[in-house]
């Protein structure tokens, strides 16, 4: 049975930046499964579109904050994920981070990308087919980002939950 987490920013501030990311550890035989990603602001009543794509990018990889926390969702679980905060640094293997400041030189590939209207925002949940995989010791990081900034910086959330398998 899969051991689920959930990694969220709340109140952040987003520009054309990584908003969730992280770089799969190198434990053996853990596998980090995506199981839902969101995207919502607080920061304007203006209504406008903005872009979103989850990528994953080659070596050099992005300067991260640590999250608040890594919370289990199944309580029983307990707190111990593969992944830990990265602590105000460039991500390196088994590292989390939310809001990047710097996005480093690694290309970015866009496997999916999106579009929704920040007064509703966005809710990516994929069917088990479509769960993004990461293995153990993958050589490119996973993000949540948002490829344009958006006309409001302020008040952003964002988050993924995952499962180790």
């Amino acid at each position: 049975m899969a051991r689920e987490f959930t990694v969220s920013s709340y109140n952040a501030t987003a520009g054309a930046i990584t908003m969730v990311g992280y770089l799969p550890s190198t434990a053996p035989n853990v596998l980090i499964r995506n199981l839902r990603h969101w995207l919502s602001q607080s920061g304007s009543t203006t209504s406008a579109m903005i872009a979103v794509e989850l990528v994953v990018q080659a070596s050099v990889y992005p300067t991260m904050a640590s999250p608040t926390a890594i919370a289990p969702n199944k309580r029983a679980d307990g707190t111990a994920s593969v992944l830990t905060g990265a602590g105000a640094a460039t991500l390196t293997a088994g590292k989390i981070g939310i809001t990047a400041t710097a996005e480093g030189a690694g290309s970015k590939t866009a496997f999916h990308a999106d579009a929704f209207n920040n007064q509703n925002g966005w809710l990516n949940v994929p069917t088990p087919d479509e769960v993004l995989e990461f293995p153990a010791s993958f050589a490119s990081s996973f993000g949540l980002y948002l490829p344009v900034a958006p006309s409001s910086t302020t008040g952003w959330q964002a988050g993924i939950v995952y499962g180790e398998r």
